[in-house]
């Protein structure tokens, strides 16, 4: 960044990525609030942003009320990387929106990108009810693996992708207390 004149943007990467070690040699805890999550994932993408500068969009929506809400740490990192490395990839600007709701008892965390689509291979194994460890994928096979062993078999991981971008959704019950494991 220094040698690209981009010196002035230094001082908060570097909060950003102390915040970002801080937060994950301190969590002795594998379930954190909604809000700890995603105030690591603002961290995570003002180090994205000085690196993409203004090709990068980003928009976090969540409701005040799913802030308390226990989420396996960490668990939201792998799908932005992912659509900030795949799905932008090749493209002049991009959109990323994180998005949180809760319906009957289930929290839902989306990632959504406006980039190129997923291929299908990568859908069927995302959305597979037990997908094999896959090389280069091993973020995403984690977060699926956790919200099993957390949750059950009826929580986890779906993609849905077009043209037009693509949609990664975690879902899992939205609780305040961390389940027995």
């Amino acid at each position: 960044m220094a040698t690209e004149e981009k010196y002035r943007q230094i001082p908060g990467v570097v909060k950003a990525l102390g915040d970002i070690l801080r937060i994950s040699i301190n969590s002795s805890e594998p379930l954190i609030a909604v809000e700890q999550e995603l105030e690591y994932m603002r961290g995570y993408l003002m180090i994205q942003r000085a690196r993409f500068g203004e090709r990068l969009n980003v928009r976090i929506e969540a409701a005040e009320e799913l802030m308390e809400a226990k989420i396996p740490a960490f668990s939201v990192q792998p799908l932005v990387e992912n659509a900030i490395i795949h799905g932008l990839d090749g493209c002049e600007n991009g959109y990323i929106c994180i998005y949180a709701a809760q319906k009957d008892g289930i929290l839902r965390i989306s990632v959504t990108d406006d980039g190129c689509g997923m291929g299908q291979e990568m859908l069927d194994w995302i959305n597979s009810p037990d997908p094999i460890k896959r090389d280069g994928h091993l973020g995403l096979y984690n977060v699926i693996r956790i919200l099993k062993l957390y949750y059950g078999e009826e929580y986890g991981m779906q993609a849905e992708s077009d043209a037009e971008g693509t949609t990664v959704t975690l879902t899992l019950p939205a609780q305040k207390e961390a389940p027995h494991v």
